[in-house]
């Protein structure tokens, strides 16, 4: 995804492509990435959710509906490990996948961030500050200069970028802060 934003000159200008990767490459290596235990805190009241359905795999189908959340609903059908047949709520190949691995439900809600409407070189710089830990004004102030321009309702979009990330993808309870917040947003960069 990356690299087909900073690959489009009208968004990143062709003398900040190269500071802009290497700066992506900075905030992910392995050791800024979410480990196990933070992938599994992330994930986990999604992972309740997508455990109280029942697999596609599973002969004969269910008629009734598992009692979830709308929200949790919503979500596991948008990272595409739910769908819905006949009314009922049923857990795709890939949900079962990510069951086993807390890594794969949160690299599928990561995903989601690329899906925000708005400009896209607004969503690279903001993930990116995140990772380096950048908030508050020293944020918006970063976001507005490398992305090269004023923006018409960059504070809306900015706004709206945080928190997608903050609330990993939708699907936090609390939203994220400190390390777990860098370690996502690195996550998103990666992509």
């Amino acid at each position: 995804m990356i690299a087909r934003i900073v690959s489009d000159e009208r968004r990143v200008p062709k003398d900040a492509v190269e500071d802009l990767m290497t700066a992506v490459l900075g905030v992910t290596t392995p050791d800024a990435l979410p480990d196990e235990p933070q992938a599994l805190a992330m994930t986990e009241s999604l992972r309740s959710a997508l455990s109280r359905l029942p697999s596609s795999r599973v002969k004969p189908r269910p008629t009734t509906p598992a009692d979830i959340d709308p929200t949790h609903d919503q979500m596991l059908r948008a990272v595409n490990v739910a769908y819905r047949r006949g009314g009922v709520l049923l857990r795709t190949r890939a949900g079962d996948d990510a069951l086993a691995d807390p890594h794969e439900l949160l690299r599928r809600c990561a995903a989601t961030y690329w899906s925000l409407k708005g400009v896209d070189d607004v969503n690279v710089y903001v993930a990116l500050a995140v990772a380096e830990g950048i908030r508050g004004a020293a944020l918006i102030e970063r976001v507005t200069v490398a992305a090269g321009r004023q923006i018409d309702g960059a504070d809306r979009e900015i706004a709206e970028c945080l928190r997608e990330l903050e609330t990993c993808g939708g699907m936090a309870v609390e939203p994220l802060t400190g390390a777990a917040l860098r370690s996502f947003a690195s996550l998103v960069l990666q992509a």
